[in-house]
């Protein structure tokens, strides 16, 4: 099976999935007289990646029709986990928002994301385990915090 094939075929499974994510993204409830819901942001993070993997398929299936091959289009082995790994993370934070509010579910999501992008690291093994959770603990709170204020101070997002 050529390689642009598998990948065409994991974006259009993708592009699935992230428009599944991004319509029960729609439905959390919140945002009153027209001001931004809290469901903007999940949104349009899953129709981002809906989009960019369209065009990922369609880039791959030009590339079967000329008959061109590229090493590097084959997504293999832990990279193929790696990013099963992060749907199911991110799938998690979506079902998260809907039952344990926005605030709770960015930090576990932006926590769980880092330690799992440092697990993934090759050279993360040569640090402490401590310390590595202590960054992404710091990072994921700092973040959160900063996301937080842009949606409730800045664009005025009410819950």
């Amino acid at each position: 099976m050529s390689s642009y094939f598998q990948e065409m075929i994991f974006s259009v499974c993708l592009v699935a999935l992230s428009l599944f994510l991004g319509s029960m993204a729609t439905q959390i409830g919140g945002g009153a007289n027209g001001s931004i819901a809290p469901s903007t942001f999940p949104s349009v993070i899953a129709f981002a990646i809906a989009g960019l993997s369209l065009i990922n398929a369609v880039k791959c299936g030009w590339s079967l029709r000329r008959r061109e091959e590229s090493a590097h289009a084959r997504i293999e082995g832990m990279a193929a986990l790696a990013v099963v790994g992060f749907l199911a993370i991110a799938t998690l934070y979506v079902l998260g928002i809907a039952y344990v509010g926005f605030e709770l579910s960015t930090v576990a999501f932006l926590l769980v994301t880092t330690l799992y992008l440092q697990m993934l690291r090759q050279h993360t093994a040569q640090r402490s385990a401590i310390k590595v959770v202590a960054i992404s603990a710091v990072f994921a709170l700092v973040a959160a915090l900063i996301i937080y204020l842009v949606f409730v101070e800045f664009l005025r997002v009410r819950f």
